[in-house]
């Protein structure tokens, strides 16, 4: 199962475009490196999903240099691949983020973002990172030539696996999140955390959840 979220970066030229492109890239060749896969070599869900990144970052600049109306634009990607066990890998860069959701609720990633690394130099506290003036000053997206994800193995286990954009976190605390995801029926939990998220944050929220029964 294939989960994805991409952001356009506010401030910069056809960041729609990015985040499409980015999204689209990335579907087709993680589908075409699992429909060649044969079962003569083992599945590497790991290799699969970076090679479907720089594929995706590739193409987001690849299409500034055909048309000069989109050079500059960014955008964020996180997505999971995730097997049949729940166990599964996750490639990051920007400031969507990615949750791993049971009897409590951890980040897997870490922004990629100026406010981030204060947080890290123990500057400013960790709780304020999604609320900071310069949050969404961000120190890798897709966009350049080169980008390299963070890359995290995880297990869903018996919970569930939330990627959202950084409008989501915007408008809601941890807590919340953490409140509505045990509290809601799973099919209407994405519905239920962007309508909270609505009332507080400005930015465009994007919101998917998987959860594999084993």
């Amino acid at each position: 199962m294939l989960l994805a979220v991409a952001d356009g970066l506010g401030g910069h030229p056809a960041g729609d475009v990015a985040s499409r492109v980015a999204i689209d890239s990335l579907h087709n060749s993680v589908r075409n490196s699992c429909s060649v896969f044969s079962g003569t070599v083992p599945f590497d869900p790991g290799a699969i999903l970076v090679n479907g990144f720089r594929n995706a970052a590739n193409e987001v600049f690849r299409r500034q240099t055909d048309d000069p109306a989109l050079i500059g634009m960014s955008t964020t990607l996180t997505a999971a691949l995730i097997e049949d066990t729940g166990d599964g890998v996750i490639v990051h860069a920007g400031d969507s983020r990615a949750y791993l959701i049971d009897n409590s609720m951890f980040q897997v990633t870490k922004d990629h973002s100026v406010v981030q690394e204060m947080a890290d130099r123990g500057e400013i506290p960790q709780s304020q990172v999604s609320r900071h003036p310069m949050h969404n000053r961000l120190t890798r997206a897709l966009g350049g030539p080169v980008v390299n994800p963070d890359v995290y193995r995880f297990s869903t286990g018996s919970g569930a696996l939330l990627l959202c954009t950084d409008g989501l976190i915007e408008g809601m605390t941890d807590e919340e999140i953490f409140d509505i995801s045990r509290t809601t029926p799973f099919p209407r939990t994405c519905q239920a955390l962007v309508h909270e998220a609505k009332k507080k944050s400005r930015d465009n929220i994007t919101a998917v959840m998987a959860k594999i029964r084993v």
